[in-house]
């Protein structure tokens, strides 16, 4: 994991680039200690029960490195779907609900940052009426402040934005890059343009798998102002090369026995 620091001496208006640690790598929220005494120099905490936060919380208060928190947080179980831009309307109200749980909590603690997925992850997109791709982009910045005329995504991130700036936590879009109508350099871009409030979590898995472009050094070159944190992790290969959320790759970057990947957490 990589985030972002304040700036140093001599560099007026660029952050401190910070290298740190997911508790991904552990599969434990209560591992932020022994973490950062690794020498993390910043942190996210990822997958914490109800029971858990509490201790978390007071270890978040306590360290001195920005720790981030990955939303759903606190959350029990297994998260089975996440539709923060639809197409089913319950599902993304119930998306967004965990949004606010875990922006309220980053609020409560002083987290640095939530991350969110962004957009949804379906290999069969939400689609509006009677529109191409290219045609609801640009129907979507043409659409009023109000929202009219709004693509499913803009819609998504207006509503993100109003509760960053509600709970005055910085809420960082983690690239869901394989989302074949919305996951490019430039639809992020034009996202954060819009919502200053919205920063990136730059997720170089989920580039590296996008349709769009799958060249993770183009999104660095073309997000780098909005980029707040990234996720940098080993991604191994199945029979067939790297795949979709669903193909070899995927399942072998969990191994056997369930285990994530290691993840390093990244400010830039």
């Amino acid at each position: 994991m990589a985030g972002a620091g304040p700036a140093g001496a001599g560099q007026a208006g660029r952050r401190q680039a910070l290298i740190g640690a997911s508790t991904a790598t552990t599969g434990d929220p209560l591992s932020l200690g022994p973490l950062r005494d690794l020498g993390a120099e910043c942190l996210e905490v990822r997958a914490c029960s109800a029971a858990a936060w509490p201790a978390v919380a007071t270890e978040i208060a306590r360290l001195d490195v920005p720790v981030g928190l990955h939303c759903p947080l606190p959350f029990d179980g297994v998260l089975k779907e996440f539709e923060i831009t639809g197409p089913d309307p319950d599902r993304q109200r119930a998306a967004m609900a965990l949004v606010v749980r875990t922006a309220s909590r980053a609020a409560d603690t002083g987290a640095a940052w939530a991350t969110v997925h962004f957009p949804s992850a379906r290999s069969k997109p939400s689609r509006w009426p009677g529109a191409t791709r290219g045609e609801a982009l640009a129907q979507s910045d043409s659409g009023d402040a109000a929202g009219g005329g709004a693509d499913p995504f803009t819609a998504a991130a207006r509503e993100l934005s109003d509760l960053a700036v509600s709970y005055q936590v910085p809420i960082l879009l983690e690239n869901m890059s394989y989302h074949e109508q919305f996951g490019s350099a430039p639809d992020y871009a034009r996202i954060c343009r819009r919502y200053p409030a919205l920063e990136l979590c730059l997720d170089v898995g989920h580039a590296y798998l996008s349709p769009h472009a799958p060249d993770p050094v183009g999104y660095v070159s073309e997000l780098r102002e909005h980029i707040r944190a990234a996720h940098l992790y080993s991604w191994p290969a199945g029979p067939a090369g790297p795949a979709g959320p669903a193909g070899p790759a995927s399942r072998a970057r969990r191994g056997r026995a369930g285990r994530r990947p290691r993840r390093r957490s990244r400010s830039a």
